[in-house]
């Protein structure tokens, strides 16, 4: 019952919305190039993850970012209890990781078109 009591007591999040929102737009980027070059391999065209470059991938946003996914994951579940500043993460994301993965499909597709 402490560590609830604990827990509710907690007014902000130890990595601030400015902050989350970086890390969360890097999160979203590995995993679309994730997908991208998984419809390289055997698997045409399907939106399957590489979980080998996606666990590269995410050890790399988190050290550049100097957390751990322990330390990720309880700020998530601060963000999840608090729908409102989670929300308002997600309204400035939508529409800068929308364009920024078209942009890559569109040059991904050129490359593979122009090697």
């Amino acid at each position: 019952m402490a560590l609830l009591g604990a827990c509710d007591t907690q007014t902000r999040p130890d990595i601030p919305k400015d902050k989350m929102q970086k890390i969360l737009i890097d999160l979203h980027y590995a995993e679309a190039w994730s997908i991208i070059q998984n419809r390289d391999s055997i698997r045409h065209n399907t939106n399957i993850r590489n979980p080998d470059s996606l666990a590269k991938y995410y050890k790399t946003i988190l050290n550049h970012y100097g957390l751990s996914a322990d330390e990720l994951i309880k700020n998530l579940e601060w963000y999840k209890l608090h729908p409102d500043e989670l929300d308002s993460i997600y309204i400035y994301m939508i529409p800068k990781t929308s364009s920024l993965e078209n942009y890559f499909l569109e040059r991904h597709e050129a490359m593979k078109a122009n090697p």
